[in-house]
């Protein structure tokens, strides 16, 4: 599925008139780069990934569904091991970041669900910024939340909400934790 991705981008470019150099322009993703990413040679990293989305004015769902849905979607245990994974984009937590979404086959949804698996980083400079709102329940292990110049440890049942355009980044310290995110961009 993740390899898939760039060929989505690249329908979703092409499909809106853009071409390449104007999403790169738009992106500040390095053309070559985005080329890499569209011919699935790379796998944008989720930092990427909202960049592009913002760029091409849609949902991040709209790469991550399948099937046209306006009803109800399921997502049994076992779909869960298809994940996104995140590959490098020079930042630790792109590394150490993996995204499996809920919900997918819900094409009108407003909200992106996810069971995120993170494991602990050394790098903590990754830092988040953008419209919308997300909610994080930690299932398994400890987050540390940098949000704007506040911090928050946050353990198993724990959870946050809180408004995205306010900087921030989600590390795990120790291990590998898991949460759910429920993110809500509003375009």
């Amino acid at each position: 599925m993740a390899k898939n991705i760039g060929k989505k981008i690249g329908s979703i470019r092409e499909a809106e008139g853009m071409s390449p150099e104007e999403l790169s322009d738009r992106t500040g993703i390095d053309y070559q780069k985005l080329l890499d990413i569209e011919s699935g040679r790379t796998i944008p990293s989720t930092a990427i990934v909202k960049k592009i989305v913002r760029a091409l004015g849609i949902r991040l769902g709209t790469l991550l569904d399948g099937e046209e849905n306006k009803g109800v979607a399921i997502t049994r245990n076992s779909e869960i091991l298809h994940s996104i994974e995140s590959s490098s984009d020079g930042s630790a937590i792109a590394e150490s970041m993996n995204l499996y979404p809920l919900a997918s086959g819900k094409s009108d949804r407003q909200m992106e669900p996810f069971i995120v698996t993170l494991v602990a980083d050394n790098d903590s400079s990754y830092i988040s910024r953008h419209e919308g709102e997300e909610f994080l329940y930690v299932l398994d292990g400890k987050i540390k939340i940098k949000y704007g110049e506040d911090i928050y440890d946050l353990e198993q049942g724990d959870s946050i909400y809180f408004n995205s355009i306010v900087p921030h980044n989600i590390r795990c310290s120790q291990g590998a934790a898991r949460f759910i995110l429920v993110a809500y961009a509003p375009f």
